[in-house]
């Protein structure tokens, strides 16, 4: 481990963090997860021109979650947790901050108290402090900018193929992103969704 641990960059921690992540909201039921979302005052927005932007958003039932993931020690030093979009109060949103367990536990020691912390080792997923639970009351709006956010993070893979080459770019490498990279992986169970046959 030590040896993949200096090995690895920022990106790619930050990349497995959040796959982690991914993983494990997809394993408590959430069917949309969607990553680099903007954030605007009190609600999402597409990441273009936005205030901030969170790195993963979630929908698990009547609750939204907003993740913001930090995979090294030096990626969450740069951050200052007693202002901006830390200190926001959220009143339709379950706020985490994901981090990797090598990330030293002082740089979390000022983390707002509604946030909750997820750690990361290896793909392996704790809560070490749960988060303040909201339903969120913009729910529907929300889904749509998700929605929109997903269309156009897909559309640059989409543009210019057959309708058989659009569905091909949907399941290759072309259209692998880090944070998707959790759904082939071989300790993950894979889960089969509700549908029907033609």
């Amino acid at each position: 481990m030590g040896a993949r641990a200096r090995a690895e960059t920022r990106g790619d921690a930050t990349s497995r963090v959040t796959a982690a992540i991914a993983a494990w909201f997809w394993r408590r039921g959430s069917r949309l997860i969607v990553a680099e979302v903007g954030l605007s005052g009190t609600r999402l927005l597409p990441p273009w021109g936005c205030e901030y932007r969170v790195d993963l958003v979630a929908v698990l039932g009547d609750r939204t979650h907003v993740i913001e993931v930090k995979g090294t020690s030096a990626d969450l030093a740069r951050e200052d947790l007693g202002q901006g979009k830390w200190v926001i109060d959220y009143p339709n949103f379950t706020t985490w901050l994901a981090v990797d367990t090598r990330v030293k536990d002082d740089l979390y020691a000022r983390l707002p108290a509604r946030w909750g912390l997820l750690t990361v080792d290896g793909a392996s997923v704790r809560v070490a402090r749960r988060a303040q639970e909201v339903d969120d009351q913009k729910r529907t709006s929300h889904l749509e900018v998700l929605g929109s956010v997903l269309c156009m993070q897909s559309l640059p893979q989409m543009m210019g193929h057959t309708h058989a080459g659009q569905l091909a770019a949907l399941e290759t490498a072309g259209f692998d992103r880090p944070w998707r990279r959790w759904i082939d992986a071989p300790c993950a169970p894979r889960c089969e969704e509700p549908g029907n046959l033609l």
